[in-house]
């Protein structure tokens, strides 16, 4: 064998050597595309999956804000103060209203109301806690120049 011979061999063997891993190479490619596919569709499958789920929570959650905003106006009106049968309030309303003006600084409110408590339940643990307010009351009014 000449060396030409010889070079021929190897360029051949080498060419032959590249085509073989070039070919090895596009198929592990196309190998990837194909779980990249796969994967792609699942991806899909799961956001639209997921997108129902997202709007069936909604739907409930709108409901049960509804709900909830139809409630309101009924606790608002059992919150209010009520009266009892014989058309008086009880101790703790009384009190409680007096010092819910006293707390907002209605006090000409809170002392006739303090007083209104006074007066009414004179035997209540609460009247001298009422006393003390409105004597505070008054002292407001002086400071306030009413």
């Amino acid at each position: 064998m000449n060396l030409f011979s010889v070079i021929l061999c190897f360029v051949v063997f080498t060419t032959g050597c590249c085509t073989f891993s070039s070919h090895n190479r596009v198929a592990d490619l196309m190998d990837e595309i194909s779980q990249l596919r796969l994967q792609y569709g699942d991806l899909q499958q799961n956001y639209v999956d997921l997108h129902a789920k997202v709007n069936a929570d909604y739907a409930v959650f709108s409901a049960s804000i509804q709900d909830l905003q139809s409630k309101v106006p009924l606790l608002s009106k059992s919150c209010l103060v009520k009266e009892n049968d014989d058309g008086f309030t009880s101790p703790s309303s009384v009190y409680g209203r007096a010092y819910g003006d006293y707390l907002a600084k209605r006090y000409e409110l809170a002392h006739s109301g303090f007083e209104s408590f006074v007066n009414k339940y004179p035997n209540d643990v609460r009247v001298a806690e009422a006393r003390t307010c409105m004597s505070e009351c008054l002292k407001m009014f002086d400071k306030d120049g009413s």
